[in-house]
């Protein structure tokens, strides 16, 4: 594992997480939609509605992460190509 994340840069991590989130997003979501499934255990709705909001506020930083990771990476080929001029 530890292989793979070093030939990555930060961009690529972040949205292979953000990519991990979105798949766990959608499965909390079927879980969340199948009436048959859950619906008759009102704990149950109520820890998968509390651990999709988490896991909704963990995507966020992942993503202001990743587009930080974006900004940081444009600013320095900036600053690479001014002092290069």
């Amino acid at each position: 594992m530890r292989a793979k994340f070093s030939t990555k840069d930060r961009h690529s991590i972040l949205a292979d997480c953000e990519y991990g989130e979105d798949i766990a997003n959608t499965a909390y979501r079927n879980a969340l939609d199948d009436k048959e499934l859950i619906w008759k255990d009102d704990k149950l709705v109520t820890l998968l509605s509390h651990q999709l909001k988490e896991l909704k506020s963990a995507h966020d930083n992942i993503k202001n992460l990743r587009d930080a990771a974006v900004a940081v990476h444009l600013q320095t080929n900036k600053n690479d190509k001014v002092e290069s001029n």
